[in-house]
């Protein structure tokens, strides 16, 4: 019987994982951000103080780049050396516990990321 590592969904899939940590991410952001500097923008105009226009593009612009740096991040965790890095020294961060990840072969594997599986 041999040991065998089972692959996070993250490690098999990295493109979708990063995806949808890009969607959920703008999906939050762009309107939250949005109306949090529009309400600003309200707040501030009894005492005649306006904000230009290019603030929202800024802002935009801002959350773009926060997407597209956690994306990278997302893309660099499904990487399966960061994930063996992580399992060794920071378990608390890798993407399965310990139970789910020493799977002895033939053993019918039931993990958090998806179906039971034969390893």
């Amino acid at each position: 019987m041999a040991d065998h590592v089972a692959l996070s969904t993250q490690e098999r899939n990295p493109r979708s994982a990063v995806l949808r940590t890009v969607l959920v991410a703008a999906v939050a952001l762009f309107p939250l951000l949005n109306a949090a500097l529009k309400i600003v923008v309200e707040e501030l105009e009894p005492y005649r103080v306006h904000l230009p226009e290019w603030m929202f593009i800024a802002l935009n612009v801002a959350i773009t780049v926060v997407v597209v740096v956690i994306g990278v991040c997302t893309r660099i965790l499904a990487i399966p050396g960061v994930n063996e890095w992580l399992r060794k020294y920071v378990p608390i961060f890798a993407p399965e516990d310990k139970a789910n990840r020493d799977v002895i072969q033939g053993e019918i594997v039931s993990d958090s990321d998806g179906p039971d599986h034969r390893a």
